[in-house]
């Protein structure tokens, strides 16, 4: 956790309160929201001519790895107004120099900040932040707002990528699941037939949000394959949980969604099956659970910030992706997790792709 420095995620006290306060105050702004509901009606226009492009040579695609690229390119956009131009480069993004390049872009833009401030336009997350003062009146150092921009990009980036992604691979052994997605996108954004060049433009925040039974399936993935799959915390006095569990001041609390989220207590006796209509009401309106059982955003203070922003990227990214495209797991590919600080496929989720409109 060091290579977070004092991020979000790593920082407590005082210090997690001037960011949370900061990101809080940003993310609410409505200015935000259609800043970044242009830059993912943009970024997903780059997304499907990547995938297009391996539709049309019939070549295998990592499907994980573009939509890495995607959603860094998105939050570096959103976030910080730097454009990385991940999804149109030849050979996009490698894993083993994913960190090295965002603490390398992290400095290097805090620096371009302070060199140009005029040329950059205020409307981003790490403008703000630039303008706030630490306990003793004074400017946030260039190494506080690295570690800043350093833990957006990591919460911006693998977390909505995997879910994307374990959702296409859910999809792939849920042909009726995938169907009624896409029969919800073509009448909601109003798209017949092979009309993928209209879809980017029908990406408005309005109509996006209406995308139930795709938000949905996004959460039931989360609540199998969480993006963050366990958490911990250390008790700041001592306390008693609802169950009558003792907890010290000082004690560490870890919760596991993984494990959380395929319990028969918690969520029936159907907690294994890939079931998106556990998450609609009865008519047919998106119906949210406690996120204090659905943990896959955390609760409390520490509720994901992002969490509507998330959502409205994902749903962006695969509405696209359902609409335009079939996918197939590539034949004896072993799709299982890897254990890191997110969870992701372990080797990517190769894929064969195919235009769903002749």
């Amino acid at each position: 956790m060091e290579l977070l420095g004092s991020g979000i995620f790593n920082a407590d006290g005082d210090n997690w309160t001037l960011q949370r306060k900061t990101a809080v105050h940003e993310f609410s702004v409505k200015k935000l929201r259609e800043h970044a509901t242009a830059v993912f009606q943009e970024q997903v226009g780059a997304l499907v001519r990547q995938v297009d492009h391996a539709a049309m040579q019939g070549t295998v695609l990592d499907l994980q790895d573009v939509l890495m690229s995607f959603t860094l390119e998105s939050i570096c956009h959103v976030g910080f107004g730097v454009r990385l131009v991940a999804l149109t480069s030849p050979d996009g993004y490698t894993e083993a120099s994913d960190f090295a390049k965002a603490f390398n872009l992290a400095n290097q833009v805090v620096a371009e900040r302070f060199l140009t401030p005029v040329v950059w336009k205020p409307q981003d997350l790490l403008s703000r932040f630039m303008t706030m003062r630490d306990g003793n009146g004074a400017l946030l150092s260039d190494a506080y707002l690295r570690d800043v921009v350093i833990n957006f990009i990591n919460a911006g980036r693998d977390t909505s990528a995997g879910a994307i992604t374990w959702m296409i691979y859910e999809l792939t052994r849920n042909c009726h699941v995938e169907e009624r997605i896409l029969e919800e996108v073509m009448v909601v954004l109003e798209l017949g037939q092979g009309e993928g060049e209209r879809l980017a433009e029908q990406l408005s925040f309005g109509k996006v949000r209406k995308l139930n039974y795709l938000q949905a399936a996004l959460s039931e993935t989360l609540r199998l394959h969480p993006s963050v799959p366990q958490d911990r915390k250390t008790a700041v006095d001592s306390d008693v949980l609802p169950d009558g569990t003792q907890i010290s001041r000082g004690s560490l609390v870890v919760w596991t969604a993984y494990t959380m989220g395929r319990q028969e207590s918690i969520w029936g006796p159907d907690a294994l099956e890939f079931r998106p209509e556990r998450w609609l009401a009865p008519n047919g309106d998106y119906k949210a659970e406690s996120s204090y059982k659905f943990t896959a955003f955390q609760g409390g203070p520490r509720m994901c910030i992002g969490k509507d922003l998330a959502f409205l990227e994902m749903k962006a990214a695969a509405a696209a992706l359902i609409y335009n495209y079939r996918f197939e797991v590539v034949p004896g590919h072993h799709v299982k997790y890897e254990i890191a600080l997110t969870m992701p496929i372990k080797h990517g989720l190769l894929v064969n792709v195919s235009r769903r409109w002749s």
